[in-house]
């Protein structure tokens, strides 16, 4: 009698303990899970508050492009651009409707799918110019691959404001141009300057009236491209693989320099 009741006993505290395992297994899930959702919320957030910081220093410049490559959580499929002011078109119009719940008035960026962003569904970017980015695309839509997103942020000179496109659209957009340009006679060409070990490369170009020169910085370091007079050449500063371009309509020579290092010197020969 006395030894069934001890082995009652024994599957009795088993039964517990294996009670306190599930329990102690489920709460360990649940802590990684919401753990993982505060990862995911603050890598979006970061994400949120870069991408205005890329859009500020290009507002703020007279003109400037440059391509930015951004990490996002991986169950976020696409980072989408509406105007709810227009309607909807293009090959993501579908998705329209179905994100318009997450607008609340201001919101102009938006996650898809909706849920992804832990939160941070919608969001105000500023002083970007929707009309234009919408377009022909409304939802403009970019996509992340393996929690990695690329755009080109970019003012042209005599804008207000920033337009935003994706960097694999503007490649394809580049090639197509190339295709019809094939056996059409050149009026300007595009010349390339290297910003290269604090040295502008080549140091001194000559071209043509017209042709348009673009400075890519390939340092580590931030460069400028500034005249030593007047507001002829006037970049903001270039992030390492940024680039600024400049159409040079009247005949000349132009000196310029790098406002941070001020021993760096280029020279422009127009003929």
């Amino acid at each position: 009698m006395n030894k069934k009741r001890a082995q009652m006993k024994l599957s009795f505290g088993m039964i517990f303990s294996i009670l306190l395992i599930i329990i102690f297994i489920i709460f360990a899930f649940y802590a990684i899970q919401k753990f993982l959702d505060i990862q995911n919320s603050v890598q979006v957030g970061k994400f949120t508050n870069e991408f205005q910081l890329n859009v500020d220093k290009i507002w703020k410049g007279s003109q400037g492009s440059e391509k930015k490559e951004f990490t996002l959580p991986k169950k976020i499929i696409f980072a989408c651009f509406v105007d709810y002011s227009s309607e909807e078109r293009g090959g993501k119009k579908y998705l329209y409707k179905e994100i318009e719940q997450l607008y609340y008035g201001n919101e102009n960026l938006f996650f898809y799918p909706i849920g992804s962003a832990q939160g941070i569904d919608g969001k105000e970017i500023k002083h970007i110019d929707l009309e234009r980015i919408t377009e022909n695309d409304n939802p403009f839509c970019v996509e992340n691959i393996d929690g990695k997103i690329n755009f080109i942020i970019k003012k042209d000179f005599g804008e207000t404001l920033v337009t935003i496109s994706s960097a694999k659209n503007q490649a394809l957009e580049q090639t197509e141009q190339s295709s019809e340009n094939i056996g059409e006679t050149i009026k300007s060409q595009t010349h390339n300057v290297e910003i290269k070990g604090h040295v502008f490369s080549p140091r001194t170009l000559t071209i043509k009236k017209d042709d348009r020169v673009v400075w890519t910085n390939m340092d580590s370091s931030k460069h400028t491209v500034t005249s030593y007079s007047g507001n002829k050449l006037d970049s903001i500063l270039l992030s390492k693989q940024g680039t600024y371009s400049h159409i040079f309509d009247k005949v000349g020579k132009y000196t310029y320099t790098c406002s941070v290092h001020s021993n760096m010197e280029g020279t422009i020969i127009v003929e």
